[in-house]
């Protein structure tokens, strides 16, 4: 499975997010789990969302699909 539409990942990053910003990533009330919110996220999320993994050097693991419109 892709990480774009994976809930387990979703909650990795939503979890990150919250610990580190001190708000949710994702609004409540967008969907009613996990998968989708994911695809929420992915698609339909008004904002970019960049994740990289934990390398010395690090590489991007995550995009939204919004961050290519303009």
């Amino acid at each position: 499975m892709s990480l774009a539409l994976d809930p387990d990942f979703l909650r990795l990053l939503a979890g990150s997010h919250a610990r580190l910003i001190g708000a949710p990533l994702v609004p409540e009330g967008t969907g009613c789990d996990a998968a989708e919110q994911a695809r929420w996220l992915y698609g339909d999320a008004p904002f970019c969302v960049l994740a990289h993994d934990t390398a010395t050097d690090p590489c991007f693991v995550y995009t939204l699909n919004g961050t290519f419109r303009s």
